[in-house]
């Protein structure tokens, strides 16, 4: 019997141990947006550039500060954009803005530098051209789209 009683046990353990394990349910992990590397992603940083700056043109702050990263939007709230670019342009005496596009070159996956010529019409200092100005446009880590890296250098 005793014999039978440890042939019992190591029998019970052994089946307990080679019990199928139960399968844990997998859960797929959260993902962030694939980063942009094709023509096309290209094309979509160059259009919000470009909206960029075309409502600097109309004098549309509102659009330009929604085009800004969450960041910037965050760290130079409207009111306080808009008033940026109002007094430059009052100091200046600002009439309009004209610009043209010159490249779009990527600096990295996530960057991409919208290079460009900028007239500028004032009524005291007559017309001038700043050349090769630099626009960067980042993936926005809040919504995963290309944004306006804005910064005051950005004006002048």
């Amino acid at each position: 019997m005793h014999r039978f009683g440890i042939i019992f046990i190591v029998v019970i353990a052994i089946l307990t141990g080679c019990r199928p394990q139960v399968a844990h349910q997998v859960q797929a992990l959260p993902t962030v947006r694939p980063s942009p590397t094709s023509p096309a992603d290209l094309e979509s940083a160059e259009r919000i550039a470009r909206l960029y700056l075309d409502a600097w043109q109309r004098q549309d702050f509102d659009e330009m500060h929604r085009l800004l990263t969450y960041r910037n939007q965050e760290s130079t709230p409207l009111e306080s954009f808009r008033t940026i670019y109002e007094n430059a342009q009052t100091t200046m005496t600002f009439e309009r803005m004209e610009y043209t596009a010159t490249s779009l070159l990527r600096e990295g996956v996530r960057i991409v530098v919208l290079h460009y010529d900028a007239t500028f019409y004032t009524r005291i200092l007559g017309d001038f051209t700043d050349s090769n100005r630099e626009l960067r446009l980042v993936i926005d880590a809040q919504n995963g789209e290309w944004r306006v890296a804005w910064s005051l250098g950005d004006i002048f």
